[in-house]
């Protein structure tokens, strides 16, 4: 999946509307969200959305079929991390650190 190492992250999300503490290199800090259900919602017809997507990949027949569906997970993909991103307010030079870029 995609590069983003809060993703796990999401997959707590509590009812409170409130992420589980971040620990990293800045100390710990909570993630609080003002429309949790929203961006859960959000995250989740993603998900879906990659799932329905490997399983239409793996019944492709032609190579235009699975070239199609392969862009359609790589741009699902995408908007997952950058989903992600917004919602812990990293900047372009984080966001780089993260995709493995300098």
């Amino acid at each position: 999946m995609g590069k983003c190492p809060y993703f796990p992250l999401m997959a707590r999300l509590s009812v409170t509307g409130v992420y589980p503490p971040f620990s990293g290199r800045r100390g710990t800090l909570p993630v609080f969200l003002s429309d949790v259900k929203a961006q859960h919602d959000k995250v989740v017809g993603l998900v879906e959305t990659m799932l329905k997507l490997h399983k239409d990949l793996s019944k492709a027949k032609t190579p235009h079929e699975q070239k199609s569906t392969q862009r359609q997970l790589a741009a699902t993909d995408k908007t997952i991390d950058t989903l992600v991103y917004e919602l812990y307010g990293l900047t372009d030079d984080e966001i780089r650190i993260v995709e493995g870029g300098t």
